[in-house]
């Protein structure tokens, strides 16, 4: 769901409860790639926006697989640090990966 205001929302709501926004988004992760995708740097953004504009597309591509090791950890630094996560973005997939993947993991556990 492209320009649908989940951006602005989840802008909002870390704003209530102290939040940090993960972006789950496959575009928004490398810098200077902003096709179709909406950007954060428009907003006045009063959190922390993780897994944004952190790679270059020409030189790093990730899979699903290397994505959910990196939401992963950037979800244990927030809870560490007593903040609530809010996975934002992208058309689904990245998320739905990730909570496959969760699922999985905590049966084999």
């Amino acid at each position: 769901m492209s320009a649908a205001g989940k951006s602005r929302i989840a802008e909002q709501i870390s704003g209530f409860i102290n939040g940090n926004i993960i972006m789950a988004d496959s575009l928004q992760i490398y810098h200077n790639f902003k096709i179709g995708s909406n950007c954060y740097d428009q907003y006045t953004s009063r959190n922390r926006v993780r897994l944004i504009n952190m790679f270059d597309v020409f030189e790093n591509r990730l899979n699903s697989f290397e994505y959910s090791k990196l939401i992963r950890n950037e979800i244990r630094t927030i809870l560490d640090s007593d903040m609530n996560c809010i996975i934002e973005g992208g058309c689904g997939f990245y998320t739905k990966f990730l909570l496959e993947n969760i699922e999985s993991e905590s049966e084999n556990q």
